[in-house]
């Protein structure tokens, strides 16, 4: 590696494997999965009127994706995961888990909500890191040691990263996972990809050109012709 390249910092992490993919996900298993049905912090009993209340929510216009229901969570995309993170979930879930559940979960809102903001000053990600700090430490004793994940210790580290990057939506996959969705419209089967895409980039490079020349070319014929005949 380049000597002045440092691996801790230079190898950033991304929110939304880490936080919505690995730890938002998990939170949701371990509240509305059948499998977690008699845990004491299962709320599975109680999914049916948390889905009225999903449902019923009418969203803004910068949200894409409309709710999906509570039943189809394991389906759920990374940006329904983050709606449901910063706008659905502490309504939702007040009164639904036990208050030290609650509580601990709304450790999480406000950090990231702060981390995911346009402007953090130093006063709010010293409030970020005490929230992911906290909910960090207590993460075990609510839901076991074994779930207490590295997805759930690298929260600890998140504000480390804000203070070196910036908010975390400027280092995240969202728009790399985009593209995938562009790149995906350009290949069709399992077989030499990487060749597909490049000849179907290539097609549409020429095609650009060539419709280029479409309005170019009357131009300088007409220019010609003026310049030949004086």
């Amino acid at each position: 590696l380049h000597p002045q390249f440092d691996l801790v910092l230079g190898m950033v992490i991304d929110f939304m494997h880490c936080v919505l993919i690995g730890v938002v996900k998990a939170l949701l298993v371990h509240w509305f999965s059948a499998s977690k049905k008699y845990e004491k912090y299962s709320a599975h009993d109680k999914i049916a009127i948390c889905d009225d209340h999903l449902m019923s929510i009418k969203v803004p216009r910068f949200v894409k994706r409309t709710p999906q229901s509570l039943t189809q969570f394991s389906n759920w995309k990374a940006s329904e995961l983050l709606s449901w993170l910063l706008c659905y979930s502490i309504p939702i879930l007040k009164g639904v888990l036990d208050t030290n559940y609650y509580s601990h979960y709304c450790l999480l809102v406000v950090g990231l909500h702060i981390l995911l903001g346009d402007k953090i000053t130093q006063q709010s990600l010293d409030l970020a890191e005490h929230c992911l700090q906290q909910f960090y430490l207590k993460y075990s004793e609510l839901y076991g040691i074994e779930s207490t994940t590295m997805n759930v210790h690298l929260l600890s580290h998140l504000v480390m990263y804000t203070r070196a990057w910036g908010p975390l939506w400027t280092t995240s996959c969202f728009p790399l996972e985009g593209m995938n969705g562009v790149l995906r419209k350009h290949f069709h089967g399992t077989r030499e990809i990487p060749l597909q895409v490049t000849k179907s980039f290539v097609i549409i490079l020429i095609t650009i050109f060539l419709c280029s020349l479409l309005t170019i070319l009357p131009c300088y014929i007409c220019f010609h012709n003026y310049s030949t005949s004086n």
